[in-house]
């Protein structure tokens, strides 16, 4: 269910998805440490903190994203990887990836980087 935040002007990266449905997974998450950094259109790469992976997006800890934007995310070693921010909420968005990870490429990523837990 997706509701305006109490200061919201009604356009749509002021819209932010309710956490209930933030559980709601269609593949497990991963809580890594790896060098991640988004590029949002026409502006520089930035190192953002890198909360969780799986094939399908991540979660990262970033204020300034908005719901709804395009940006590009590269994980450490790997191109460019084309996405849109699904949600914003209290400092965090998640990124659902164009192109899904092929799960070799996710595998790898998790058998060569520390990972902070198991599986969330």
């Amino acid at each position: 269910m997706i509701f305006k935040h109490p200061r919201s002007t009604g356009r749509r990266h002021d819209l932010v998805l309710e956490p209930s449905w933030i559980e709601h997974r269609h593949e497990r998450r991963i809580a890594i440490s790896i060098g991640l950094s988004v590029r949002e259109r026409h502006g520089r790469a930035r190192p953002v903190e890198l909360l969780d992976l799986s094939r399908r997006g991540c979660c990262v800890g970033d204020s300034s994203l908005k719901a709804g934007q395009k940006i590009w995310v590269t994980l450490h070693g790997l191109v460019a990887i084309e996405g849109i921010v699904s949600w914003c909420h209290k400092g965090k968005a998640g990124i659902r990836f164009g192109i899904p990870l092929h799960q070799a490429v996710l595998d790898h990523l998790v058998s060569t980087h520390e990972s902070r837990s198991s599986h969330l």
